[in-house]
């Protein structure tokens, strides 16, 4: 009987934070561009004084869709500071491991199936999760 608690409640907090964030994600897309641009120089603007991230030498980012925050111009202020910019990417369809490919602006961006744009993996450029900043 315990145990059968304990899943439901578990189920329960998987169903809650599967609906949160749809409601996040639903209230992202809601966004006007403008904002969303705007909300990234914002971001900008605060990481360029922070100390960690002066500090830091590997970094990993994320490209952004959906509505999401774009560290695009974080990234490109990183790569400006000679800074290692790494970017996550799946190994294969058939190894759905998760990776952090270094990047570069020559690099070419591929879409996932998710339609997420990323590195194509190589693993002589990947950097182990441990050796992010």
């Amino acid at each position: 009987m315990v145990r059968f608690f304990v899943f439901q409640g578990s189920f329960e907090i998987m169903q809650n934070r599967q609906q949160l964030r749809q409601t996040i994600s639903d209230k992202r897309k809601t966004n006007p561009i403008e904002k969303q641009a705007q909300c990234a120089l914002d971001l900008l603007e605060q990481i360029k004084n922070f100390s960690l991230f002066n500090q830091s030498k590997n970094i990993a980012f994320y490209m952004a869709a959906f509505g999401e925050i774009d560290p695009n111009p974080i990234l490109q202020l990183a790569l400006k500071q000679n800074k290692n910019c790494y970017l996550p990417t799946v190994e294969s369809a058939t190894n759905k491991e998760l990776h952090f490919v270094k990047y570069q602006n020559s690099d070419l961006l591929i879409k996932n199936r998710y339609s997420i744009l990323e590195p194509q993996f190589a693993k002589d450029k990947v950097l182990p999760t441990s050796e992010l900043d």
